[in-house]
């Protein structure tokens, strides 16, 4: 896990803060969209939640930025990361470098919530294995799959990692396209799939 400072101060947008972390030498900065009479999640609840998004796609990057991996971005690539809290917004989406998560229906109010969320994906993703919707008992590998999504718009719209080799050959510019869907199935096989693989093995102990 990532040690962050994380740090809330005014924003000179009205109606906004920004949440600004600090990772030893190298710093990621954080728009948090929306007035905080919006917020309707207790800060612990919010700052748990940031701080795994956070820690989400930098474990995420530092896969991509592997020479080992299938991907092998750039060191210094990197996209930029915005979270609303706003109750009415539940779309999150990538553009122009910049990843938006919509966290507000995604994280319990508690912080603890229901026994069993249920993760959606688009219709055409929905029913497939490695990148479809499941069912959890953690909020929290609902939101690592919404990292994973969004991270994998912006590498495949980011031009930089898939003009080598067998890459060449896959078509990255259909939004949910072939292309796209290796990308997330990548992330979500790494940084999501133990997470609910452990989760199935608890259950079956338990039983």
């Amino acid at each position: 896990m990532s040690h962050y400072t994380t740090v809330l101060e005014k924003s000179d947008k009205k109606n906004a803060m920004v949440v600004k972390t600090h990772h030893e030498s190298e710093s990621l900065g954080i728009h948090i969209r929306g007035s905080c009479d919006t917020w309707r999640h207790p800060d612990h609840v919010r700052f748990e939640a940031e701080r795994l998004v956070i820690d989400t796609l930098e474990d995420m990057l530092r896969t991509a930025h592997r020479k080992s991996s299938e991907l092998d971005l750039p060191k210094k690539w990197r996209p930029r990361l915005e979270i609303t809290w706003h109750p009415n917004r539940r779309t999150s989406y990538h553009k122009r470098g910049t990843i938006t998560l919509a966290l507000c229906h995604y994280v319990p109010r508690n912080g603890v919530g229901e026994a069993s969320f249920t993760y959606t994906e688009y219709k055409r993703l929905q029913k497939e294995p490695a990148i479809g919707g499941f069912t959890t008992n953690d909020w929290r590998n609902c939101v690592r799959a919404l990292v994973a999504h969004e991270l994998a718009h912006a590498i495949q719209r980011s031009g930089v990692p898939h003009h080598k080799g067998r890459h060449r050959k896959i078509d990255y510019k259909k939004p949910h396209g072939h292309g796209f869907q290796q990308l997330y199935a990548l992330l979500r096989r790494k940084h999501v799939r133990p997470f609910l693989d452990a989760e199935k093995m608890d259950e079956c102990i338990s039983i």
